[in-house]
C-alpha cells in the first residue's frame, strides 16, 4: 500500500505530539518540589549525657518528628553519625528508648526479620507525618575532632547538640 508523503508527515507529527503530551502528563507533579522533600527534627531537645559506666562515651536520646508530608521509613542499616567534615563516626544508632531482645536465640532466628520485628527491636522506624519515634545514638567521645554533629538517617538528617 502506498501513502501520500504529506499524509505520512502528518501521521508522524501526530504520533510525536501524542507521545510528548503523554510524557508531560506522566511527569507532572514528579518534580523536586521542596514540599516533597522528607523532613525530620528532634521533638524537643534530646538528652545528651556521658555513659554511666564509660565516662568517655556519650549517649543522645530523644524523639524525632516527621515534619514532612509523607511517611518516613528509616533503618539502622542506612543510619550513620557524621562529624563536622561529613566523615562517619563509629556509633550505635537505634530507634528505641530502651533495651529489648529478639524472640529467638541468636542461632535460631530467621535470616531476615520482618519489618514489624525490626521496628520492635529498634532496627527500623516507620513515622507517619506529624508522628514521632524514639532515637538513641551512642558514640565514643575521646577525640575532639571526631565528635558527631549530625545523624544521617538516609532520607533525612537530624543535628546532634554539643556534648557535655
Amino acid at each position: 500500500m502506498v501513502h501520500d508523503a504529506a499524509q505520512a508527515r502528518f501521521v508522524k507529527r501526530l504520533a510525536v505530539a501524542s507521545l510528548t503530551a503523554a510524557l508531560a502528563l506522566a511527569t507532572a507533579g514528579c518534580g523536586n518540589n521542596a514540599e516533597d522533600t522528607p523532613k525530620a527534627a528532634w521533638d524537643g531537645p534530646p538528652a545528651v549525657a556521658p555513659h554511666p559506666e564509660i565516662p568517655s562515651d556519650r549517649i543522645a536520646t530523644g524523639r524525632i518528628k516527621n515534619e514532612g508530608d509523607g511517611e518516613l521509613r528509616l533503618s539502622v542499616t542506612q543510619a550513620q553519625a557524621l562529624d563536622a567534615h561529613g566523615t562517619p563516626v563509629r556509633a550505635t544508632i537505634r530507634f528505641a528508648a530502651g533495651v529489648t531482645h529478639s524472640l529467638y536465640p541468636p542461632r535460631d532466628g530467621p535470616l531476615e526479620n520482618p519489618r514489624q520485628q525490626q521496628e520492635r527491636l529498634g532496627d527500623a522506624a516507620t513515622i507517619e507525618p506529624g508522628a514521632t519515634a524514639p532515637l538513641t545514638v551512642a558514640w565514643h567521645a575521646g577525640i575532639a575532632d571526631r565528635v558527631p554533629v549530625k545523624v544521617d538517617l538516609g532520607p533525612v538528617d537530624v543535628p546532634l547538640p554539643p556534648t557535655p
